[in-house]
């Protein structure tokens, strides 16, 4: 086993007394940098581009990259895409249940769900179930469309974009970005996610490796109901520094 260290302010990972460590599997190269440096794997890491993440040109371009960094599932490699609701249609009917049975048959790494559609956090409980309550890999949701908490619920964290809408009133709207402005964003979290060997629990660190995947270029904060002024314990939000 190695352990891959978080430090808090995007410090370097030298001072273990700024520092959490995770244990994380073994690899053989902890850089997928080139095409011809990632490996074959028996686990995969499931893609779900959904809502605001599944215009074609965006999804081509994006398997592109991660092929690229990672190597694609039917080539032996790390990722296996899915897109919603072109590879969920049934009868002509849009289905998000079929998750858990495109999913069953692998051993995954992880899931990373982009755009999320509704009822996205019942597919994967449903997946969950396979395991007898205790999930092996992480669930990063980003840009989520589903029901809130249950997205908190199937997640390790959820995030979204935040920008101040009304500079008056201070009142936070959520967003999601552009495409073409997440796909640093979403191969950092991938790269994250495969080297974890377990969930991410959701304790005062979580921030910490949140803020870890969404990199120096963001700042990243807890997400706080407007309503009733809870914070949450591992939904989050991000704003670009300028």
């Amino acid at each position: 086993m190695i352990a891959v260290g978080a430090c808090k302010n995007n410090e370097e990972i030298n001072n273990p007394e700024d520092c959490i460590e995770l244990n994380v599997k073994d690899i053989q190269d902890s850089s997928f940098e080139k095409s011809e440096h990632w490996n074959f794997s028996d686990k995969k890491i499931c893609v779900l581009f959904g809502y605001g993440y599944n215009e074609e040109s965006f999804v081509e371009e994006m398997e592109k990259k991660l092929s690229f960094e990672f190597g694609l599932a039917q080539d032996g490699g790390l990722i296996f895409p899915l897109v919603f609701p072109k590879d969920f249609k049934i009868a002509g009917r849009e289905r998000i249940s079929l998750l858990s049975e495109f999913l069953e048959e692998y051993e995954l790494q992880g899931i990373l769900l982009l755009g999320a559609p509704e009822n996205t956090h019942n597919a994967v409980s449903q997946l969950f179930a396979l395991y007898d309550g205790k999930v092996p890999f992480p669930v990063f949701s980003m840009f989520s469309q589903d029901n809130v908490l249950g997205t908190e619920w199937i997640s390790d964290f959820v995030l979204e974009k935040m920008h101040i809408s009304d500079m008056l009133s201070d009142a936070e709207e959520q967003t999601s970005p552009l495409p073409e402005d997440s796909e640093t964003l979403i191969i950092q979290a991938i790269k994250y996610m495969a080297l974890l060997d377990s969930p991410l629990p959701h304790d005062s660190d979580l921030i910490v490796h949140v803020q870890n995947i969404a990199g120096s270029s963001r700042t990243v904060s807890y997400y706080v109901d407007s309503d009733s002024g809870l914070r949450s314990a591992n939904h989050f939000v991000f704003q670009d520094k300028e």
